[in-house]
């Protein structure tokens, strides 16, 4: 049978796709009018868009008076089966008769009362502070309009699972319907139009989006020529990347549309009104970005934009902002600065865009810089310091783990990069079978046990498994499972706590209130007494309400007598996500009068670091230094779809104040460098290799999701990257490469070692967020030595290697 197969080396099998020339491009013979005509009733032909329906009829719904002005809830009714929700901001003193639009990339929440902010929704809040009249629509797709079907049998098409939100996208919405859902959504922002211009008796208005709304702002500003002022951010470069790198960007799926025009064109159908393109400085500027924000395409489509604005005469129209050391996210000041009809401040020059280097902080031997997860896989945090020795857990991955791991290392920054050892294997079927989260590793009562929570069936249990007796050696036995938790508020963030000689479970757990979190008497460390089980917190403050009503993650502190509980407030992936304090005052402690809440966060976001929670507490080497390990989000945004949920893991030192209470100070600045852990024994060496010399094709790219925020790239026979270690004392030691693998073969690089071949390593591949990491054992002489990664085969797609550890065996 094996002669018929044929093997896949015999086949060609590479998919290419040629972006076909744009029938509708503009030419200088043409008239520049009637271009823009045919331009727009063909975009109307290929989004299914008709401006001709019935009026739509809108109610207010609610109003509330909130700081910046009056919000009323307005609900559209577009026909029998569907209404869509808005809301109408108006200022107090209202400066500008003209009123806005205010379009939302993509989110969930209602963002726009002022109430929950992201940063999709919070620019149409900051437009009413300035006086303008705002009218912010929830779209298509999205927010409580996420499932357009989720009323009909069957019906439901997910695309998408993020956890317990399903987003029913734009793509399965047209799989149904047979054309693309930005047509319809177009329609609706045009109907909102009409309405706000009879609401101020205005006969133009303007239109603010970013994102996914940048793009939806410039096929309206383009159809509707009541817009009179377009600010567009995160959009307008050619969605060939898109869709040639085979990028999943369901907002720019419009059939056939790039037979005919890209956004250039779309852009260009603005003219002769006034736009305004915005991006921000880090927006990935790269030809790695296959979104729409700021990839290689963008600054020639601006161009070819601004070019037809010229051949209009109004170049002056148009014009391209870019705010410095700002993400994929709206300038709030840039936005309000054009519409106000001011010169836009603080934006960057086009040519100096690429110019600009990145601070430069040399990094000393005995220092480290956060975070000390490379590539954002882990979160929930759990670190214990015994005999020498740090050994840490965490969520891994994501959905569908159905493994526990520990990690070991001498030194606490290097901990999340070590090769994880596997300790216990989930049986399929079972209740703790998928999804085990937030595992913490506990002596208690002569043995090691794990508590976890897993899911099954979309429900939450905590369970406990057993190991070994050895109190120095986490690892000196197999874990076996032991039990689940019983008990009616035990369901995730299992956590121990021990007051008076006695042990406590400390969890989270749904109410009718948010998530709360519980207390319950252990009876042995696999048992509970649930009839002892009392919910001792609940979210009160508006720090622990953002995105949703949330604590969690209880983790106990000690100090000179004194019993803390430290626990996370509002949803994980929102930016403003922090940490809050109990203290027990002395009572019983299954009472919630025993315990006494702090009004205010301890520890929380900064501008650099965003949804600082999740922690855990070790200590130095020596005992002498106190020191959190928490999680922190890798993206400033709360939109899940833009990565909200990928944390990595930080650590910094804190100290206490007078009355026994922690001082956690603010979470260290990504990039900063941090003195190690008191007591740490030296001869480890880390070398970022961006910092190395790199020849043949090899380059060096940005990436939030490496140590150091770049990482370089092998991608021919010939590249290499070459760099020196110090070393203080020769001898052999373990080298340690963390590289990331995207492909799914097994990559081959040569390791030199003072211009001498060592050895061939091998790289495993699917390798895009698991913190993966290649060991090998190397002799050293003294002093100065040479590293050198060499490609030397022709493997594909390449290896991008991070950095170096170098330590003593």
């Amino acid at each position: 049978m094996r002669e018929i197969l044929i093997p896949k080396e015999d086949l060609v099998l590479k998919y290419s796709y040629k972006t076909p020339e744009k029938i509708y491009g503009y030419k200088k013979s043409e008239n520049p009018s009637d271009w823009q005509a045919k331009c727009r009733e063909k975009l109307k032909e290929l989004i299914v868009c008709d401006f001709d329906f019935a009026e739509r009829p809108v109610e207010i719904h609610h109003t509330t008076k909130l700081d910046f002005g009056m919000v009323h809830s307005l609900i559209m009714q577009v026909d029998e089966t569907l209404s869509i929700p808005a809301y109408l901001l108006i200022p107090e003193v209202i400066k500008s008769e003209t009123p806005v639009i205010a379009v939302q990339g993509h989110g969930y929440i209602k963002g726009v009362l002022g109430i929950h902010n992201d940063y999709h929704h919070a620019f149409g809040v900051e437009l009413c502070r300035a006086g303008f009249v705002v009218l912010v629509p929830e779209i298509r797709g999205f927010g409580d309009l996420v499932n357009l079907s989720a009323h009909i049998d069957g019906g439901r098409l997910i695309y998408y699972n993020w956890g317990e939100l399903m987003a029913y996208t734009l793509v399965t919405d047209a799989f149904q319907k047979g054309y693309t859902l930005i047509g319809d959504t177009v329609q609706d922002l045009y109907a909102w139009g009409s309405y706000i211009c009879g609401y101020t008796k205005q006969q133009s208005y303007s239109v603010a989006g970013i994102s996914y709304g940048g793009d939806l702002s410039l096929i309206l500003s383009a159809l509707d020529e009541r817009v009179d002022k377009t600010f567009a951010s995160g959009t307008l470069g050619s969605m060939t990347p898109i869709f040639e790198r085979c990028y999943n960007a369901p907002a720019h799926c419009i059939p056939n549309i790039l037979k005919y025009m890209d956004r250039q064109e779309i852009a260009s159908c603005i003219a002769p009104r006034s736009l305004c393109v915005h991006y921000g400085e880090l927006d990935v500027p790269s030809p790695e970005n296959s979104s729409a924000a700021f990839n290689e395409t963008a600054i020639p489509a601006y161009n070819g934009v601004k070019r037809f604005y010229g051949i209009l005469g109004v170049a002056n129209k148009i014009q391209l902002a870019i705010s410095p050391d700002m993400k994929h996210e709206m300038d709030n000041s840039a936005l309000i600065d054009y519409l106000q009809g001011n010169e836009i401040k603080n934006i960057l020059k086009m040519e100096d865009i690429f110019k600009k280097k990145p601070k430069e902080r040399k990094v000393k031997p005995d220092e480290f810089c956060n975070a000390i997860s490379g590539n954002g896989a882990n979160t929930d945090p759990y670190v214990i310091f015994i005999n020498d020795w740090y050994y840490g857990t965490c969520t891994y991955d994501g959905d569908g783990q159905k493994s526990i791991v520990v990690y070991r290392a001498n030194h606490l920054q290097d901990l999340f990069n070590t090769t994880p050892i596997t300790v216990f294997n989930a049986v399929d079927g079972t209740d703790y079978s998928c999804d085990m989260q937030a595992p913490e590793i506990h002596y208690l009562a002569g043995n090691w046990y794990i508590y976890f929570a897993a899911k099954r069936n979309d429900a939450n249990k905590c369970h406990v498994i057993q190991g070994g007796t050895d109190p120095n050696d986490p690892l000196s036995a197999p874990y076996h499972y032991m039990s689940e938790l019983s008990s009616p508020n035990s369901n995730t963030d299992a956590s121990i706590i021990t007051i008076n000689e006695k042990h406590y479970l400390l969890s989270a757990c749904q109410t009718d209130t948010g998530k709360c979190i519980a207390i319950t008497e252990m009876i042995n460390p696999w048992t509970l007494n649930p009839d002892t089980s009392t919910i001792i917190n609940t979210p009160e403050y508006a720090w622990e309400k953002q995105s949703l009503d949330i604590v969690e993650a209880p983790e106990a502190l000690y100090k000179d007598g004194k019993i803390m509980i430290i626990y996370s407030a509002s949803a994980v992936y929102d930016t403003g996500c922090c940490l809050g304090m109990l203290t027990y005052n002395q009572g019983d402690p299954l009472l919630h009068s025993s315990w006494d809440k702090q009004s205010e966060p301890v520890f929380k976001s900064t501008n650099t670091v965003w949804g600082a929670s999740h922690a855990c507490f070790t200590t130095s080497l020596d005992g002498k230094e106190d020191w959190i390990v928490y999680h922190a989000k890798v993206y400033n945004t709360s939109d899940i779809s833009a990565g909200a949920l990928i944390c990595n893991i930080r650590a910094q030192k804190f100290t206490w104040n007078r009355d026994g209470t922690p001082n956690f100070g603010e979470p260290v600045e990504t990039g900063t460098p941090v003195r190690e852990p008191s007591g740490t024994k030296h001869g480890r060496v880390v070398c970022e290799v961006e910092g190395g010399i790199i020849g043949g094709n090899a380059k060096i790219i940005d990436d939030a999701l490496s140590s150091g925020g770049k990482k370089v790239r092998l991608d021919k026979i010939g590249d290499f990257v070459q760099l020196d270690a110090y070393i203080y004392s020769a001898g052999y030691y373990t080298l340690t490469i963390l590289y990331h693998n995207t492909g799914g073969d097994i990559e081959y690089k040569s390791l030199y070692i003072n211009d001498e071949f060592i050895e061939r390593l091998d790289f495993p591949g699917h390798c895009p967020m698991t913190n993966p990491s290649r060991v090998t054992t190397v002799l050293f002489k003294q002093h100065m030595n040479s590293i050198k990664f060499l490609r030397d085969t022709n493997d594909s797609p390449g290896t991008d290697i991070d950095c170096f550890i170098i330590e003593k065996q």
